[in-house]
């Protein structure tokens, strides 16, 4: 389980088209069942259907499973397939704008023709909540949402690596104190079936509630961690600054603050101390690669005895696409002519405008003789 996490993500949606790591996979599972299935059609239209996989997987079985959906182009009922294939070399161009969209490109059946979704067959459904060095989970039976006795619960790291076990009380909870690594991902096992909590994909979103407050530990010592932004691309300079505060509201200054930061796969990639600071200010610098890992870094501050956490995220951000076209006023020039006007039009290929974009034209003439002969 935990070496297919290290690669695979757990959360999956109606419109997920991304293989898993087929290499990792051979390591830890094998195939269990490939069938063709044979569906209700309609020509030109997408129709949804129902899959019971209890027809399909064996009953007995729990656990983690993977099941992939997929078509090719000879499976498409679309009258427009008959066409020439001049059309359908057109239609390979990355620069159409029908490429995902037309059952005539390949483009269509990676975006349209594949689909794939882990599924875990438990009844054990787990809830963890964190708190500085505390984990607190609950298990609960998801067919009757009764707590679970006795389920074996573990905090492990990203290496697999076990950083503490226990098991469920009366009231399905398990309480995990002083834990001072991080933790990947979270695995409640009981009579041979087992659920898991993936920690930095499955967090519930709190960007619709009020969650604001201070990180406060048990000596008194507060801290305030922010950046200018929320999202880097490879390449930036990342500014963080920290704000800490005592019970009695300030700070020595020039306190040592070390400073980790630790990239997705949880490496060390920079380290450094900051003795200079007034009043409990403190900045840091972090340039990353343009060949950086993209993903979730963790950035950790050591303040005395007391280790905080921030989050930085690290993408490769795609700029828009957009769809262009140049129009000329006059189709021909002549001699009189002293200036060439142009109509540009942009749109995104979502649909909208695109209006206050900045437009340059550079225009090559190259002038052509002709040449003809002609009689009296």
């Amino acid at each position: 389980m935990g070496q297919f996490l290290q690669t695979e993500q757990l959360r999956s949606n109606r419109k997920r088209n991304r293989n898993f790591n087929t290499w990792e996979l051979r390591r830890v599972g094998v195939d269990i069942v490939s069938d063709t299935l044979q569906i209700e059609y309609q020509p030109n239209l997408w129709l949804q259907h129902e899959l019971d996989l209890k027809n399909i997987l064996p009953g007995s079985e729990k656990g983690l499973f993977l099941v992939s959906l997929s078509f090719e182009k000879k499976d498409i009922i679309y009258s427009g397939l008959n066409q020439g294939d001049e059309k359908d070399r057109r239609r390979r161009r990355y620069s159409n704008r029908d490429y995902y969209s037309d059952p005539l490109s390949p483009g269509y059946i990676y975006r349209h023709g594949r689909i794939y979704k882990p599924i875990i067959f438990s009844d054990i459904g787990l809830i963890c909540k964190k708190a500085n060095d505390e984990f607190l989970i609950f298990a609960t039976n998801i067919l009757n949402v009764s707590p679970i006795r006795d389920v074996q619960v573990k905090l492990l790291t990203y290496q697999n690596q076990l950083i503490a076990e226990t098991s469920t009380d009366s009231r399905g909870r398990a309480v995990f104190k002083s834990v001072d690594q991080d933790v990947f991902y979270v695995l409640g096992e009981k009579e041979k079936q087992r659920s898991v909590i993936k920690l930095n994909e499955m967090a519930w979103n709190l960007s619709g509630f009020n969650t604001g407050g201070a990180n406060v530990t048990a000596d008194g010592i507060r801290v305030f961690i922010y950046t200018e932004r929320g999202v880097y691309r490879p390449g930036d300079e990342i500014n963080l600054a920290l704000i800490a505060r005592n019970q009695n509201q300030t700070f020595p200054d020039n306190h040592p603050v070390t400073l980790q930061i630790f990239n997705p796969k949880k490496q060390k990639v920079f380290e450094t101390v900051q003795k200079e600071s007034r009043d409990g200010f403190y900045h840091f610098k972090f340039q990353t690669g343009l060949d950086d890992l993209t993903g979730s870094y963790q950035a950790k501050f050591i303040v005395g005895s007391k280790t905080f956490k921030h989050l930085l995220k690290i993408e490769t951000v795609a700029p828009y696409r957009l769809k262009v076209s140049i129009k000329p006023e006059k189709e021909t020039l002549d001699r009189r002519d002293r200036k060439l006007r142009l109509n540009v039009n942009a749109a995104y290929l979502f649909g909208n405008p695109a209006a206050n974009l900045s437009a340059e034209v550079r225009a090559n003439f190259i002038p052509m003789n002709k040449s003809g002969s002609s009689k009296t």
